[in-house]
Formats: structure tokens, C-alpha cells, sequence
């Protein structure tokens, strides 16, 4: 248990510099999430395989 406790401590003095920042650059909503796929008529080439 004391093992733990100090993993626990040791664990909250590492710095948060090494935690990544994430942001949104597109929000698709409603209608503009079928939107903004481009579809296009080509041939199926795996012929329905997957």
C-alpha cells in the first residue's frame, strides 16, 4: 500500500508539459456531416469484397 501511495505522489509532481493539448478544427452537424463527404460514381474496384 505505501508503494502505492508514493507511485500515487511521484506520479502528480511530474510536470504537465508532457500532457498534449487537442483542439476542434471542423464541427459537422446535422446536415453538414452527409455533406461534406465527396461521393463519386467509380466502379466498386474490390468488387464487394472488404
Amino acid at each position: 500500500m505505501r508503494c502505492a501511495s508514493l507511485a500515487f505522489i511521484a506520479s502528480s509532481l511530474v510536470p504537465s508539459t508532457f500532457a498534449a493539448t487537442y483542439g476542434l478544427i471542423d464541427n459537422y452537424v446535422g446536415s453538414a456531416f452527409l455533406s461534406s463527404f465527396t461521393h463519386e460514381a467509380i466502379a466498386d474496384p474490390t468488387h464487394g469484397r472488404v
